[in-house]
Formats: structure tokens, sequence, C-alpha cells
């Protein structure tokens, strides 16, 4: 009995372990719960709507904030949907008041937006 209940429980062990989120998932989602998120994500949008005179790309991006300290975000904005081309990003450093500090569009993307 006891080899059929470790045959059984070991398979549910490793499912419930494997489907954990991984640390990078887990600090992404302390950080987009953050009261000032949505602020920032909305400012960072607009920044890169009116940067790059594209309303699809910056309405269509993925924004994932990587690292807070209390004062400035770090936001990295990847391809836009459906295309999503592998090393099109722009990275971010915004204030929580919207401001942005640094915007550093990928090689891919700079080629991309000036289309070459």
């Amino acid at each position: 009995m006891k080899i059929l209940s470790l045959f059984v429980g070991m398979p549910l062990v490793f499912a419930a372990v494997s489907c954990a989120p991984s640390p990078e998932v887990q600090a992404t989602r302390a950080l987009t719960g953050d009261p000032h998120w949505p602020l920032v994500l909305a400012n960072t949008q607009r920044t890169i709507r009116h940067r790059e005179q594209q309303d699809f790309w910056a309405a269509n991006a993925r924004y994932t904030p990587h690292s807070y300290d209390g004062r400035v975000w770090v936001i990295r904005a990847s391809g836009a949907y459906p295309i999503d081309l592998p090393g099109d990003f722009i990275d971010l450093a915004v204030r929580n008041d919207g401001t942005v500090l640094d915007y550093s569009p990928s090689p891919r993307h700079e080629s991309i937006v000036q289309g070459h």
C-alpha cells in the first residue's frame, strides 16, 4: 500500500512544484500590484505613443516592470502583438510622476521603425 501511495503522491508533488511561479514572475506580480503602477504604465504608454508616432505599437506592447526603488521604475516595453519580433523592445526609466529619465529603444526596434 505504501508503494502505491508513493506512485500516486510523487507525481502530484512534482506537478505542484513545477507549477509554482518563478522568482522573476513573482517579482513582476509584486511590482504590478504597487499603487503607483497604473499611473506609471499610462505615462509610459503615452510617452511611447508620442515618441514613436505609433498608436498600435504602444497599445499592444507588453509592459514589464523590472525594478522599482521607491522613486524610479525600470520598465521594458516588448514587441507589439501579434508581430512580437525578437529584440523589438524599448527600455525606460520612469519616475513615479511620469518623468522619463531614460528611453532606450533596442537596435532592432529602431531598424523596424525606420523601415530597414
